[in-house]
């Protein structure tokens, strides 16, 4: 229980410090919005547009009402942007009352510090020495969090990817089954030549595919007919080697090819 004590107080003070760092990120972003705001706005020439209100014509003035009264319109967003621009700087303003409150809590919290460092028997601990790592914990819960997205990112993009492979296989197997029927069909109406087809069987085809497609990488001949006999075609291939690491691709051809292979594939 103690220590549960002790730890609770050391997390009250360094989350002390997260919070602050929030507070001054968002100063940040309505300092830099006010300024990008104020720059826009003066930017603009007021008696262009005075100008341009006043403007009339001979022949088309029945048009330029309308016109007018758009440079009317954008004359008054930009004097209510002004008072927003204002506004703004009393956000601003508060947002400090809240850091200077948050710093005064933070003062205040010295004497519990004091007594975390006589509770863990540490007299010299400072804060400053703590901040650091509680800083480098919340760096590392973020790129967990940021890894396990992507983690499971990663597995929907294989389950998908996996279950449209499987889609195109069962298309060529029924596209396969039509060839079968038709070829029944012509060897059972004669016996002097007998036709037969394999699924994905021309592996000379195959080789010669992945000789074009992998030029450059240093793979032998022998290892390219291994490679052709191993997979059924080129989307078994690109399974195993980008979904599982070349798991067995690894074992037909070296590290430094392995390497070739899978930025060819990347293309």
């Amino acid at each position: 229980m103690k220590r549960k004590v002790i730890a609770e107080k050391l997390k009250k003070q360094t989350t002390l410090n997260s919070d602050l760092t929030k507070i001054a990120s968002f100063g940040k972003i309505i300092s830099d919005f006010d300024k990008k705001l104020l720059d826009a706005l003066s930017s603009i020439d007021i008696n262009e547009l005075n100008e341009l209100e006043q403007y009339t014509s001979p022949y088309n003035e029945e048009i330029l009402i309308d016109f007018k009264k758009l440079v009317a319109e954008l004359k008054c967003f930009i004097s209510t942007s002004k008072a927003d621009a204002e506004k703004l700087k009393e956000v601003l303003a508060k947002n400090t009352v809240v850091s200077q409150t948050m710093i005064e809590v933070k003062n205040s919290l010295q004497d519990e510090f004091a007594e975390i460092r006589r509770d863990i028997n540490q007299p010299n601990l400072k804060q400053k020495i703590i901040l650091p790592y509680h800083k480098k914990r919340i760096k590392i819960s973020k790129k967990l969090r940021s890894l396990n997205y992507k983690k499971a990112q990663k597995k929907h993009n294989q389950n998908t990817l996996l279950k449209l492979l499987d889609n195109r296989n069962t298309l060529l197997l029924n596209e396969l089954n039509i060839y079968n029927d038709e070829i029944s069909k012509i060897n059972s109406q004669q016996d002097e030549l007998q036709i037969a087809i394999e699924f994905k069987g021309d592996k000379e085809s195959f080789k010669s595919i992945l000789i074009e497609h992998f030029k450059g990488s240093g793979i032998s001949n022998n290892k390219y007919s291994q490679i052709a006999s191993h997979y059924t075609d080129m989307a078994s291939l690109f399974i195993d080697t980008m979904l599982y690491d070349g798991k067995e691709l690894k074992t037909i051809i070296t590290p430094n090819e392995f390497t070739k292979v899978e930025k060819f594939l990347q293309r």
